[in-house]
């Protein structure tokens, strides 16, 4: 007996394999998602669109301001069926990603890309709070979050360089086909799951009060706005971070499509090992100074690419450490949005706090694509370091407060 415990305890908690399974078909949308990233601003670029090239990157989070809608669709309806659908429909929309991309005036190609992210929205919402924990006991929520986010960074660190290799080789089309065929895969995937449609009567058939339900829910709990409020100052800065990067290696540096993308996809590693050893930090640390020294990190990350933007080696460094911390903050602050949140409300209120969070991303890219842009120009990075720092002083307030002292 006393071996067969010593083994169990050795092997630790498993996950089932659907969970697997399903994982490895969500990443692979990602992996096409973040060639669709890189390959649509660096076609502007190599039209000399870089103020263009900034606002491709924002524009695709412009859905997330439709984020309640998106939260009462995946708390009214199954999961499954949302999910292969939106992955269904990327995979036809992308395809008139080329002929948009050469047309005169960009506004049907960012009207499509808003689109397509309506789209990402309700997948990624449908993934991460309604399909994943299903799918997990509630006791391993926090190892199957940092695998899941190991995995989606792995696709983030493998598709710019993708992408940066398609483009190069077969051009913006076959890039964009690639794209088009990851999302075919992932709703294949998605196949394996079982359908599971929300209680009867969990969820209320009229929208605004659905809404107004899961906006109550959000408001009243002093842990979620706090949460809510540090991230959506991260994200005010960091949203126009992968634009900035493309324009200061493809136009300061002057570096090819291929070492464009390695740029992004070490930083997508970064993120990937962050996730993994989340789980390890987490049994280690409260949730308020979990937080607190990830967004510490991503300062300290923001400031090293501030100094020398010029110098390939202290932006890539500073770009490293920044999605480093970013890994290790998204799983930890994806298993609180979890534990606080009634399983019925999941979606309606993290797409609340997803209004927020990642609403700002538009108009970060909005405020960078006006900045100057000639090489050198420090002032492309004031924004991210500014909403950095002041991130990291709102946090200290859930820390002096005693807020989220421990984990759920």
């Amino acid at each position: 007996m006393h071996v067969r415990r010593s083994t169990e305890r050795a092997q630790g908690p498993s996950l089932p394999g659907r969970f697997w399974i399903f994982s490895a078909g969500a990443v692979i949308s990602v992996l096409g998602l973040w060639v669709r990233r890189v390959a649509v601003p660096l076609a502007l670029l190599d039209q000399q669109e870089p103020g263009l090239a900034v606002l491709s990157v924002g524009v695709q989070a412009v859905p997330y301001l439709f984020s309640p809608l998106v939260g009462w669709v995946v708390d009214r309806y199954d999961a499954k069926r949302s999910f292969i659908g939106v992955e269904l429909v990327q995979m036809g929309g992308v395809l008139a990603l080329p002929t948009l991309l050469s047309a005169d005036t960009p506004i049907w190609l960012f009207g499509l890309l808003a689109a397509l992210g309506v789209c990402e929205v309700l997948s990624l919402l449908a993934a991460d709070y309604s399909l994943i924990p299903r799918l997990v006991a509630a006791e391993n929520l926090g190892l199957a979050n940092s695998r899941f986010h190991a995995l989606r960074g792995a696709a983030q660190m493998a598709g710019p360089a993708v992408g940066g290799l398609a483009v190069g080789t077969i051009g913006v089309e076959g890039a964009i086909l690639f794209d088009s065929l990851t999302f075919g895969m992932s709703a294949s995937a998605a196949l394996v799951l079982p359908l599971s449609p929300p209680r009867p009567g969990s969820v209320s058939d009229s929208f605004p009060l659905a809404l107004r339900e899961g906006f109550v829910a959000w408001r009243r709990n002093r842990e979620l706005v706090a949460l809510t409020t540090g991230l959506t100052l991260y994200n005010f800065g960091v949203g126009a971070l992968v634009g900035i990067v493309l324009l200061v290696a493809r136009d300061w540096w002057e570096w090819s499509e291929q070492g464009v993308g390695l740029v992004l996809s070490a930083g997508a590693a970064a993120g990937s090992l962050g996730a993994f050893l989340a789980s390890h930090a987490m049994r280690r640390f409260g949730p308020a100074g979990y937080v607190q020294a990830c967004f510490a990190a991503a300062l300290a990350g923001g400031m090293a690419m501030a100094v020398r933007p010029t110098l390939p080696a202290a932006l890539i460094f500073g770009f490293l450490l920044l999605y480093f911390s970013e890994g290790v903050l998204n799983v930890g602050t994806q298993t609180l949005r979890q534990s606080l949140v009634p399983v019925e409300l999941r979606g309606r209120v993290n797409a609340t706090m997803r209004l927020f969070i990642l609403g700002v991303i538009p108009l970060s890219a909005a405020i960078v694509a006006r900045l100057p842009h000639q090489p050198g120009s420090t002032l492309l990075f004031v924004p991210l370091v500014v909403s950095l720092a002041a991130s990291l002083l709102a946090w200290s307030r859930v820390v002096s407060n005693g807020l989220l002292r421990e984990w759920a």
